[in-house]
């Protein structure tokens, strides 16, 4: 801000406008705080056109993953909703009516609380707003989980953005648990047929070694009966001498 002094308009007014004019700027505290308030000001940012996020995903691996647009949009009417499970609730608007009859325009918000809820599959704790409505469903289906995962309209439409993308993560989780748990089983299989074509081998090896022991057996009793038959031939011929 600029001013201009009565002599300085005088001398203007008689000689023109030739002179070497310096701008002047007051000095007041208001005007300082007010020109310090038009330099440090933050302008507003445009948000972003498309509809995806890339937010970190909810996962044990931690990389980053990009959600599919919602399909319904964001919420024009109700920002708030846009990040919180709000189930399609709106401000109600109407009259506050007096005894006398006079009107007065009210609004009527929803029953919005902050709380925290878990999630089975990603392991972890959410801190969100949430209708009371929200709540009750959410106790009726069996968890956070369920309630998101159901694959009616209108329980996607209800959810918002950020059920939305929670639904995905949550979908995500469960699609590698499966695939975890298919290997597993396939490894199990494997192992559980090597150990079923090992079984025959090893039977037959015991049984080859019972034979093995038997045959030895065998040729034992063969060997001391030979013996034995040795010993009574020397003997009768030994009595048949003395005789």
């Amino acid at each position: 801000m600029h001013f201009i002094t009565t002599t300085r308009l005088t001398n203007i007014l008689r000689n023109g406008l030739s002179f070497n004019y310096v701008r002047q700027f007051s000095s007041s505290a208001r005007m300082n705080r007010l020109y310090n308030n038009v330099i440090t000001r933050r302008v507003k940012r445009t948000p972003a056109a498309s509809n995806h996020y890339w937010v970190k995903q909810h996962l044990r691996t931690g990389r980053r993953i990009k959600y599919p647009p919602y399909p319904y949009g964001d919420s024009q009417i109700f920002a708030q909703s846009n990040f919180g499970l709000y189930g399609g609730k709106v401000p109600q608007f109407g009259n506050q009516v007096s005894e006398e009859g006079n009107k007065k325009r009210r609004n009527w918000l929803p029953n919005i609380m902050q709380t925290t809820l878990y999630s089975e599959t990603l392991k972890s704790r959410f801190r969100l707003k949430v209708v009371a409505s929200v709540l009750r469903s959410i106790k009726n289906e069996g968890g956070l989980d369920n309630y998101l995962t159901k694959d009616k309209a209108a329980r996607i439409k209800e959810i918002g953005p950020r059920g939305w993308r929670m639904r995905y993560a949550i979908l995500l989780r469960k699609q590698e648990i499966d695939k975890r748990k298919l290997k597993l089983n396939i490894i199990s299989r494997k192992r559980s047929s090597y150990v079923v074509a090992a079984q025959p081998a090893a039977k037959n090896e015991q049984t080859a070694k019972k034979l093995q022991a038997e045959k030895v057996s065998e040729e034992n009793s063969k060997q001391k009966e030979l013996r034995e038959i040795k010993k009574q031939k020397a003997f009768s011929k030994f009595l048949a001498s003395t005789n």
